[in-house]
């Protein structure tokens, strides 16, 4: 890996990148979410790149249609890239976007074994704005919900 890393906003054209990669356990039919995710919501979309353009993660965030809320959908960081700040520099330029932006939560769906990580950004186990029913299901199906509330711009 070189020693510099870029954070741009993915592109169209990453699209074909992005199903391509092994996104275990995740099947290729998502494919429909990665083009929504790279054309749609590009600008909560990023890519870690090295100063040769190699891949060294990548984050897919969707916002709520309110605005208020940024939900952070993928975060994968290239096993060669791993404990090197790739995936701590991705979340956290999430967070500085979403502050610009004004969404006031970052959640996300994470397993145990991640738990410590996000706990290190900032983020909190919690799933009180879900209804009682909705946070049963998410803890039982998709692992922990975590959030953090940016810093406002003001």
């Amino acid at each position: 890996m070189s020693s510099t890393m870029r954070i741009r906003n993915c592109k169209q054209e990453d699209f074909f990148k992005l199903w391509e990669m092994d996104w275990a356990p995740l099947p290729k039919e998502r494919d429909t979410t990665y083009l929504i995710l790279t054309i749609e919501q590009s600008e909560l979309s990023f890519v870690a790149e090295d100063d040769r353009g190699n891949w060294l993660g990548v984050l897919l965030a969707s916002r709520s249609a309110d605005g208020d809320s940024c939900f952070l959908n993928h975060l994968l960081v290239m096993s060669s890239a791993r404990s090197k700040g790739v995936g701590s520099a991705l979340v956290e330029h999430l967070q500085r976007t979403c502050t610009e932006i004004g969404a006031q939560r970052i959640w996300l769906f994470t397993k145990e074994r991640n738990r410590r990580f996000y706990l290190r950004l900032g983020f909190k186990e919690d799933s009180s704005f879900l209804e009682t029913s909705v946070a049963e299901y998410a803890r039982a199906h998709k692992g922990l919900v975590m959030t953090i509330h940016p810093p406002s711009s003001g």
